[in-house]
């Protein structure tokens, strides 16, 4: 034999909720849930504009690196263009110092 002891009816002393006491509350939970939704919803928005605008600020930053780095390319090639132009000079310096050195030397030892 079951005890009624043994089932718990704390919550009850005032007698069970009506159905229009069940509805109220199930409202009362649909509407703070919608209400957490709607705050989601809006912190999902300002996150998304957030993010769209840290986006457009990376793709004007890359763009920005990447003129530069075009700009740094074309230098560098003037700069290369340039020391291969020196290098080729030098060359013909050392050629002609070795040259005039010999013509030195010819004309130290008449």
């Amino acid at each position: 034999m079951s005890d009624n002891r043994d089932i718990d009816t704390t919550g009850f002393e005032l007698g069970m909720p009506t159905r229009i006491e069940m509805l109220e509350q199930q409202n009362l939970l649909m509407q703070a849930e919608y209400e957490q939704t709607a705050d989601a919803l809006t912190k999902a928005r300002a996150d998304i504009e957030r993010l769209v605008h840290m986006l457009d600020n990376a793709e004007r930053r890359r763009d920005a690196a990447i003129r530069a780095n075009a700009k740094a390319e074309n230098l560098l090639i003037d700069f290369r263009e340039e020391n291969e132009r020196l290098e080729k000079r030098l060359l013909e310096q050392n050629a002609r110092v070795r040259s005039l050195e010999r013509q030195l030397d010819a004309m130290s030892r008449r």
